[in-house]
Order: structure tokens, then sequence, then C-alpha cells
């Protein structure tokens, strides 16, 4: 790793020691790898929050003025993670990089090995000119292994392409997880298809009362 990422390694290293401290957690691999934040307001928690946002800003600088390079961009993607609960970071790598830059940041995000991650990647690049964008949310609805990141990615292929988002939704509409069958529903109404009433019926009886509300609109307007 190059020595322009220096402050934002440094930054994050603290960070996740803090947390994984914090959390009694064995490592701070551990941490990152199913984090949770219960953004407890101490001092040292403010302290280090700051040094992170203050180092993002640093790096997004340098990734800016072609100083930068792919490590410091994952580094970019670690922080997102770490400052998910406020995401400050998230807008300012989204507002902020050059467009190259955060194409980059975005199609790596979305592949990146932290769930939340992937979750926020996939949440916000309908916003955005990625390329391949579609495929990308194809391949988390079908592979991915989070249900968080499902839902979003579903959300964002039905927000670029509705007719799109269809197979995917109907193979989810007997999920385990009620915000996928929420989500999947949602994609069903937005795509304005002409779907036989029996395809939507079974959820009129849906545990969720909210997959119930959509399911009986769409049924009365069948």
């Amino acid at each position: 790793m190059s020595d322009v990422n220096t402050n934002l390694r440094n930054a994050l290293d603290l960070f996740w020691k803090y947390v994984a401290h914090h959390q009694g957690a064995t490592s701070v691999e551990e941490v990152k790898v199913d984090f949770w934040d219960d953004d407890q307001d101490t001092p040292e928690r403010r302290a280090l929050r700051n040094n992170l946002l203050q180092a993002v800003a640093h790096e997004i600088e340098l990734q800016n003025w072609g100083k930068g390079d792919v490590a410091g961009i994952d580094l970019l993607l670690e922080a997102i993670t770490a400052d998910y609960l406020h995401e400050e970071v998230l807008y300012d790598c989204l507002e902020h990089l050059r467009v190259n830059c955060r194409t980059l940041l975005m199609t790596r995000g979305m592949l990146s090995p932290l769930h939340h991650t992937r979750y926020l990647m996939a949440e916000h690049v309908a916003q955005y000119n990625v390329p391949d964008r579609s495929a990308l949310l194809e391949f988390l609805i079908c592979h991915d292994d989070h249900k968080l990141v499902i839902r979003y990615a579903l959300n964002s292929l039905s927000d670029l392409h509705p007719a799109q988002a269809v197979p995917y939704a109907l193979e989810r509409l007997a999920d385990e997880d009620e915000y996928i069958r929420l989500s999947s529903v949602l994609a069903l109404q937005a795509a304005r298809q002409n779907l036989p009433v029996e395809v939507i019926k079974p959820l009129l009886n849906d545990p969720s009362e909210y997959v119930r509300d959509v399911a009986t609109v769409m049924v009365q307007r069948a």
C-alpha cells in the first residue's frame, strides 16, 4: 500500500480497534465482517469519527487530483462501512469524487466482501451513471447471501428498469423475509404489467400488513 494512503489507513485502524475493544470482539476482522454499530456518543468515539471524516476528505482530494490509487478507493469503501449509520462518508464520496473515481468506487463497492458496503452501493447506484449497473444489480439479486443487499438491489433495479425487475420479483414473492416480499410486490406494482390475479391473491393473506396493503390495491386494479 502506498504512502498516500497513510492518513486514512491510520484513521481506520484506530476506529476499528476502538469498536473491537468496545464490543468485546476477538479481532478487528471479526468486527468488519459483521459490523453493527451502537454509536454510543463517547468523547473518544466522536474524536475517532471526526478523525476518520478528515482523513476521508484528504483521500478524496488525492483521488481527484490523480494522486490516489485503487488501494485508496478500497479504503474509502471501508470508511463508508465504518460510517454506515451516519452516511457522511458515503455522501462525501458520491458528491465530491470525480466521475471516474466515483464509478470505480461504486463498481468495486457492489462487489465488496462487506455486506454494509454492498447494500449502500446497491441503494444509491440508480442515481449515478455507472456502467453495467443493471448487470451488477442482477448479480446481487441472484447471488448475494445477505437479505439486505438483495432487497436494495431489487429496489434499485426496479427504479432503473421496472420490467427487467419483474422476473426477480416474481421469484421472491414467497421469500421468508417480509421486506424482500414487500420489495417484490412493489416492483410488480411499479412495472404496471397485466399479471394474472392468481399471482397476487396469495399475498392478500401475507403475515405482513404492508405486503397485504399493496396486494389489495393491485387486485382491486386488476
